[in-house]
């Protein structure tokens, strides 16, 4: 399935140089030329099912990605089957993606 992430130009640069889309929330910072992250940091990654909007950064990643239902809560959660009228419109991943799944589009 394709599935859209927006990030920053120096992100899109710190993705690549991690060899994976796997978000950093929390405290993050570089030191001897590796990312370091605090001990209450964790990492998941949102992906939308459309292009999510400027207002997250200039650069659009397409995200090949399969949610399956057996993984819900593991290692996504996705909105599998949502009410009439509503739909997932974000939803977190839980591990890296690499980037062999992931297409610069913009």
């Amino acid at each position: 399935m394709k599935f859209y992430h927006r990030t920053k130009e120096e992100r899109w640069d710190a993705i690549r140089k991690d060899g994976c889309l796997w978000g950093v929330h929390g405290n993050l910072w570089e030191q001897d030329n590796e990312r370091k992250y605090s001990g209450d940091s964790y990492r998941y990654t949102y992906l939308a099912p459309s292009d999510p909007g400027i207002s997250y950064g200039d650069v659009l990643l397409e995200v090949d990605y399969i949610p399956l239902r057996k993984d819900f809560g593991i290692k996504h959660n996705y909105g599998f089957d949502p009410p009439p009228g509503q739909i997932c419109w974000q939803f977190s991943v839980f591990e890296p993606i690499p980037l062999d799944k992931i297409k610069r589009l913009i």
